[in-house]
């Protein structure tokens, strides 16, 4: 039996996919204890890991979900959390001692925590991998974006130094620092052609759970015939032309 630990923000898009991982671990025997933000309490809980509360302030899943359509309001308010809770989070992974560390890409301080203290880690990507696939993002959305980040090159400075200067150069990088093991929930035919990706990144699939709310959707008035998945995902997902567009086409 290992004694295993998830680290993640309290968003859905980067929570639902670790719950179906985390279930089965606790079905195996192992130990499994889950840190995020109170609102995922009920959530993580039913998977019957043992749910753990990050210290207030903790941003909730209206204000990540905000941010989160914009790289750099998601990078500004992850260093934000990271700078308040890393050493927090150190201390609670001393006293805990894991096995393991499972960190979503986007918890600094779950990757911080290991490194610091010589854990095993991997982390659980239930995005896309984007280094190596800026190719995959129109050349006009990039430039805006690196536009947008420019006046606040000063900040992310500032974040790196001390960052740096607290847990030390060789366990502080950047917002996400993949590990020798990377879990992507998706296939990797879906994924933008990308020559980062090497035998590191495990592409495990969709995980799906459904907790105790399987019978909320009336999976059996769908029929036999052939069906056709359309998401945007759990944050920019209000797009209705982009709906009535599929719609017509299929």
């Amino acid at each position: 039996m290992a004694k295993i630990v998830f680290v993640n923000i309290p968003a859905h898009g980067h929570t639902n996919p670790t719950l179906a991982v985390a279930r089965a671990l606790v079905e195996r025997g192992h130990q499994v204890s889950y840190y995020s933000g109170n609102e995922m309490r009920g959530l993580i809980a039913s998977t019957g890991a043992a749910f753990r509360a990050h210290p207030e302030p903790m941003p909730g899943t209206q204000e990540l979900t905000s941010a989160l359509t914009e790289l750099i309001d998601t990078t500004l308010l992850l260093i934000k959390i990271s700078e308040a809770h890393t050493a927090w989070f150190i201390a609670e992974m001393r006293r805990e001692a894991p096995d393991v560390i499972i960190y979503d890409s986007t918890a600094v301080w779950g990757y911080v925590a290991a490194r610091s203290l010589s854990i095993k880690h991997i982390c659980s990507i239930t995005t896309f991998v984007l280094e190596g696939s800026q190719n995959g993002i129109p050349k006009l959305a990039l430039l805006r974006h690196v536009l947008k980040a420019i006046p606040h090159i000063p900040r992310i400075s500032r974040w790196k130094r001390f960052m740096r200067t607290q847990f030390g150069s060789a366990n502080v990088g950047g917002i996400t620092e993949f590990a020798k093991i990377n879990l992507v929930y998706t296939s990797k035919e879906f994924h933008p052609q990308n020559a980062f990706l090497d035998e590191r990144f495990r592409f495990v699939g969709p995980s799906l759970y459904s907790g105790n709310r399987s019978a909320d959707f009336p999976f059996g008035d769908l029929g036999t015939g052939p069906m056709v998945y359309v998401s945007l995902g759990t944050v920019v997902n209000r797009n209705m032309p982009f709906y009535h567009a599929a719609f017509e086409a299929y």
